[in-house]
């Protein structure tokens, strides 16, 4: 009876899929710069380097919102609004997240090289 796959197969197909996850997770790993900017009135008020952060911390912008910042990403935690859809953004982490506070004039923008691994639009 023959063998489907011998040792030597074994050892190839090891080492290459050894050698693919290692790249994947190199890629994952690797530290990406990541920034918020802070946007009131239509001026910048302050850009955040959320890479840099090294103990967490809230602060309240002249629009009497509330913003907490961490390692890795920004949230709104308060604002004066009446409907807090800023509030119920959550957690800004990823590039392109951004949370707005119509009636305060507030805008919080990510941005940066921080990879995702989910699609950023779906198309049907």
């Amino acid at each position: 009876m023959k063998r489907i796959i011998g040792k030597t197969d074994a050892v190839i197909i090891l080492v290459l899929t050894t050698t693919a996850l290692l790249i994947f997770l190199a890629g994952k790993t690797s530290p990406q710069a990541q920034t918020a900017d802070i946007i009131i009135d239509d001026a910048l008020f302050c850009t955040i380097d959320l890479q840099d952060v090294q103990e967490p911390y809230q602060m309240t912008l002249p629009s009497q919102v509330v913003v907490s910042v961490d390692k890795g990403s920004i949230r709104v935690e308060s604002s004066v609004c009446k409907d807090k859809l800023c509030v119920h953004s959550g957690t800004l982490s990823k590039d392109g997240d951004i949370s707005a506070c119509l009636p305060q004039k507030t805008l919080i923008k990510v941005s940066g090289t921080k990879k995702t691994d989910s699609p950023d639009a779906i198309t049907y």
